[in-house]
């Protein structure tokens, strides 16, 4: 006690603030970046599977039709109509690993943070019911 410097009343000094780890704080960028990179590739998919289709189908139009029979004009158009639809169901796939891979998060992020403001509302109820129990119980054994 003869030389302690701080006297009982003083404030004590607080904990240092908690710095956050770099991969927690960068990896919201990261997945920005893969998100993006993900968009990209299907962007450039289906611009390509789309030309690579049309072109293949003009290039080779007049060859199908060169005979001048026109019954294989179903055939042609028949062929064409399956590469589309295989064209859109590669889309929709696609599309669903992009869901998968980027809605999904951000849904479930946004979820849980709705979900803990919920929560933390129903704690400060709580906290104000206790205290408004201690401020009742001190206020009965004072009268």
């Amino acid at each position: 006690m003869e030389n302690d410097s701080t006297s009982p009343d003083s404030p004590k000094p607080s904990a240092p603030a908690q710095t956050r780890d770099p991969l927690i704080r960068y990896s919201v960028f990261a997945a920005l970046g893969c998100a993006g990179v993900c968009m990209l590739c299907t962007i450039l998919y289906v611009f390509s599977y789309s030309l690579d289709s049309t072109l293949s189908f003009e290039r080779h139009f007049d060859s199908y039709l060169a005979t001048g029979n026109t019954a294989n004009l179903s055939t042609v158009l028949g062929l064409h109509m399956a590469q589309n639809r295989m064209f859109l169901q590669s889309c929709g796939m696609v599309a669903g690993i992009f869901v998968l891979i980027v809605i999904v998060p951000i849904y479930v992020l946004l979820t849980l943070g709705v979900y803990r403001v919920i929560l933390e509302a129903f704690m400060v109820v709580f906290r104000i019911y206790e205290e408004t129990k201690k401020i009742s119980e001190r206020t009965q054994s004072q009268v």
